[in-house]
């Protein structure tokens, strides 16, 4: 997993990666490479975007989508979601976002909180679209959304399968 998620950086844009990092950045170290990889699924969760091939194997990663819960508030989870440069618009990070709802609402977080830098308007309309009542407030340089999610016996968002034909989420 380490080796497939440097490929995945190594292939975004610039762009790509400051608005994933709020900056510059060239290269994971081994100590994030092992921080975004070695995850426990409960307080790190971490759900992977992968195309198939013809042969329904594994083939090339589109996108990877995480929360971690806050450690002072255990009923609300980080969010980020990144998506390679050419997959992005086509409904992975809405379908990775949708997963990761569910994910959350099983592990009994309450709600999700985004940030992202001013610029980045396709998070902000990807949260707009996905999540009920969302409304982004200016902390210094970064702008920060905290969302409510469905309860356990709520119904959850359908999730859209059009755009994922050939792709697995694991």
């Amino acid at each position: 997993d380490k080796e497939r998620l440097r490929e995945g950086f190594d292939n975004l844009s610039g762009a790509s990666r400051q608005k994933r990092f709020f900056g510059g950045k060239n290269s994971l170290s081994d100590i994030e490479l092992q921080y975004f990889t070695e995850v426990d699924q409960f307080n790190h969760v971490a759900i992977v975007a992968v195309e198939l091939n013809d042969c329904g194997e594994e083939a090339d990663g589109n996108g990877v989508a995480r929360f971690i819960r806050i450690p002072d508030d255990a009923e609300c989870a980080e969010v980020a979601i990144t998506v390679i440069d050419r997959m992005q618009g086509k409904g992975v990070g809405r379908n990775l976002l949708e997963r990761l709802v569910e994910a959350a609402v099983e592990r009994d977080i309450k709600r999700f909180r985004f940030e992202c830098l001013p610029h980045n308007q396709e998070i902000k309309k990807l949260v707009e679209k996905t999540c009920n009542v969302v409304q982004f407030v200016s902390e210094t340089d970064v702008i920060v959304a905290e969302v409510e999610l469905p309860g356990r016996h709520q119904k959850l968002p359908e999730l859209s399968v059009d755009a994922f034909e050939r792709l697995l989420l694991l």
